[in-house]
This record gives C-alpha cells, structure tokens and sequence, in this order.
C-alpha cells in the first residue's frame, strides 16, 4: 500500500498478526507505577489529620501519620518504602532530631523535612546538620505551602 492510500490513522494502528514489521508498537513495555508515599509523623491528633489532607496535594498516593518518634521506627522497621518523612520537631518522647540519629543507625536513608510550630529543642541549623533535609516553620499558609511544593518535588523524582 502506498502512502497515498493509507488510511488518516494509519500510524496509531498496530499491525495485523501476520503483517512483518521493524517499526516499534505503540503498545511499548508495561512500566509499574512508582507509588507516592509519605510518612507524617506528628504528636498532635488534629494535626495529623490536616496534614493528610493538605498532603494529598502533593499527589502522593499514600499517607501515612505516626504520632511520634517511637510509632515512626515501629513503622519504619517493616516498611522503609516512602518517599519522605515529614516530621514535628519536637514531641514526648523525643523530636526529630532522635528520629533521624535512629534512622541512621538502622541504616533507613529517606529524606526528612522538619516541620515546626515552634524551635525549643533545636535551632533550623541544627537540624540542618543532624541530616534533615530542610526545615519549615508552622503558622502560616505561604510557608505550608511552600513545604507543599518541596514535597511535590521530591516525591515525583
């Protein structure tokens, strides 16, 4: 058949079974899904049901909230498959700072971004060198949602 009569959608068909061809399907190989996942790690009930919601956002197709330090590593020792942890500073019984020092002795190696109403435990710097990956302040929208777009960065690379 030559170009001329070929029909307008010829190059979307695929062709018959019996018909040889070099030319690439357009069905091409099956890829998994990388699942967006996030674990939020809060002591404050209310807030962990907030944040899930506002990191739906990001597109992450799962959050999941651990209420502190201790619940996070229960967590984490049985599924280390997120993409970020997103974590208060500072809870009872302990704050981000011991979460990531547990982090690195279990060899778990997921970027955590620290989220804080308030610095009384550690100052961003601090944080910042025990191996955070950014820290953001709570109180306000525009920071919430800068946090929001820091998160969707990370979980679509």
């Amino acid at each position: 058949m030559t170009n001329a009569h070929k029909p307008k959608n010829a190059a979307a068909s695929l062709p018959r079974t019996s018909e040889k061809t070099t030319e690439p399907s357009i069905e091409g190989p099956i890829t998994k899904q990388k699942y967006k996942r996030i674990l939020y790690v809060d002591d404050e009930i209310g807030l962990r049901r907030a944040m899930g919601r506002k990191l739906k956002e990001t597109g992450a197709t799962e959050i999941v909230t651990a209420r502190d330090v201790a619940d996070a590593m229960t967590i984490l020792q049985s599924d280390r498959n997120f993409d970020v942890i997103v974590c208060d500073l500072d809870m009872p019984g302990g704050n981000a700072l011991k979460l990531i020092e547990q982090m690195k002795q279990t060899e778990i190696q997921i970027p955590v971004i620290v989220f804080s109403g308030g610095f009384l435990s550690a100052t961003p710097e601090k944080i910042l060198e025990a191996g955070a990956l950014t820290v953001f302040e709570k109180g306000s929208e525009s920071r919430l949602n800068d946090m929001i777009v820091r998160i969707t960065g990370i979980i679509n690379n």
